[in-house]
C-alpha cells in the first residue's frame, strides 16, 4: 500500500485472499496486488486508487427567526458508513463543547431551534466512520438568532391576518 506516492505498508505472503486496511489516515492511497504461483513466480501487479478525506469544509453558520442554521461541505469519501457529528458550546473551546447531533451522510444541513435572541453559539462539525475513526473538527463558527425585528413583526402580522390575534 503506497499513500501519497510512499510505501505505507506491505503484507507480503498474505495467508487469505482478504487483507483489512483499518484506521488508515486521510491521503490518497495506491493499492498494488500481487499472486504468487507455487513456484514462486509472481504475477503482474494489479493496482487500485483510492482517497480518504474526512476533512470537513465551508461550516457556516446562518442567523434564523429564533433558529440557527449551519450548512457545511462534506468530501468524497470511500468509505459509505460515516456521519457528521455537530457540536456545539458557549465558549470558543473545542474542549468544552458538547455533541448537538449526530447526522447520517450525506446530510451536510442543520438547524438548532429555539434560540432565544441574546444567545450565541460556537459550533464545529466533523465526520465519523462506523468504526470510531473520526476526521479533525471544523474551524469554530459564531452563530446567534436573526435579531431583526422585522421578521417578528412580520409573523405577527401573518398570525394577525389568519385570526388568531384579534
Amino acid at each position: 500500500v503506497f499513500r501519497n506516492t510512499k510505501l505505507y505498508s506491505h503484507t507480503p505472503d498474505a495467508k487469505t485472499p482478504e487483507l483489512r486496511l483499518q484506521n488508515l489516515p486521510d491521503g490518497d492511497y495506491v493499492v498494488e496486488i500481487r499472486a504468487r504461483n507455487a513456484a514462486g513466480v509472481l504475477s503482474d501487479p494489479v493496482t487500485k486508487a483510492f482517497s480518504i478525506n474526512y476533512t470537513v469544509t465551508g461550516l457556516k453558520a446562518t442567523p434564523k427567526l429564533f433558529a440557527i442554521g449551519l450548512g457545511w461541505t462534506l468530501p468524497e469519501t470511500v468509505v459509505a458508513t460515516v456521519y457528521s457529528e455537530v457540536w456545539n458550546g458557549i465558549d470558543d473551546n473545542i474542549e468544552l463543547a458538547t455533541k448537538l447531533a449526530t447526522l447520517l451522510h450525506p446530510q451536510s444541513q442543520y438547524t438548532l431551534d429555539n434560540v432565544a435572541l441574546e444567545e450565541a453559539f460556537y459550533f464545529w462539525v466533523r465526520l465519523v466512520d462506523t468504526n470510531g475513526r473520526a476526521g479533525a473538527f471544523t474551524a469554530s463558527v459564531l452563530g446567534k438568532c436573526d435579531d431583526d425585528p422585522s421578521l417578528i413583526l412580520k409573523q405577527i402580522g401573518r398570525f394577525a391576518w389568519v385570526g388568531l390575534i384579534t
